[in-house]
Formats: C-alpha cells, sequence, structure tokens
C-alpha cells in the first residue's frame, strides 16, 4: 500500500510540469505589446517604455528597403533575430537607408549614444544576414 501511494505521489509529480508549461510560455512573451516575430521599436532604452512602431520580422525581409512613415523617434529595438547570429536589422535615420546605421539583432539593442538618453530618428530599415 505504501508503495503504490508513493507511486501515486511520485506520478503526480511528473504531470506538474505540464500545468507549469503555459506559465513558463507567458512570462517569456513580451509583455509590453511586441508581438511575437515582430520588430518594435520602443521610447526607452533595454526595450522598455512605449513601443513606437512594430512590424513583423517577414515584412522586413519581404522587401529590401522598409519606410517608416512617419519618422519615429527610438531609444531600443527588439527584434526577434537571435543575438550573435548572421542576420541584423539596421536601422537608418533617413528614408531609402540614408544615413549612418544602427545595427540590431537579440532581444534588445540600445540605440542611443553611449551616455545619452536621446531617441535617434528611424525613417528606414532593412534585414542583412550574412
Amino acid at each position: 500500500m505504501r508503495t503504490l501511494a508513493a507511486s501515486a505521489a511520485f506520478a503526480a509529480l511528473l504531470g506538474a510540469p505540464l500545468a507549469f508549461g503555459p506559465v513558463a510560455q507567458a512570462a517569456a512573451a513580451p509583455a509590453d505589446g511586441c508581438a511575437k516575430g515582430n520588430v518594435c521599436l520602443y521610447s526607452a532604452k533595454n526595450a522598455r517604455g512605449t513601443i513606437v512602431w512594430q512590424a513583423p520580422l517577414s515584412q522586413i525581409q519581404g522587401s529590401d528597403i522598409t519606410n517608416v512613415k512617419p519618422t519615429v523617434q527610438a531609444a531600443s529595438v527588439r527584434t526577434p533575430l537571435p543575438a550573435g547570429g548572421d542576420c541584423s536589422v539596421g536601422l537608418f535615420p533617413g528614408s531609402g537607408l540614408g544615413g549612418d546605421a544602427k545595427w540590431a539583432n537579440g532581444r534588445a539593442t540600445n540605440l542611443t549614444d553611449p551616455g545619452s538618453n536621446a531617441p535617434i530618428a528611424v525613417a528606414s530599415m532593412y534585414v542583412d544576414c550574412g
């Protein structure tokens, strides 16, 4: 009897991680409204503050140039691209890829200059792989 009770308790424990699955998935998803698979531009550093612009990565990858209309001011960006991977999103201050690019991949990339909290203009972008 004691073995049966212990087996039932062990079996119950094995089922417990399944109950935690949705909680873990929900915790992994951003709570700020940046949809999974989207590139999101933020008003503050470290992918915080208000989302000022977002679009699916597939939409940006599908075009040579994605113009952001109107131009937005962003302090950071979150991309679904893995950090350190071969692909990055180039963010440009001018339309048609004009000006010096800031490059981003991974969870959060700050776009501001070192020692500054001032957001930068983002008017166009594209994805470069390789």
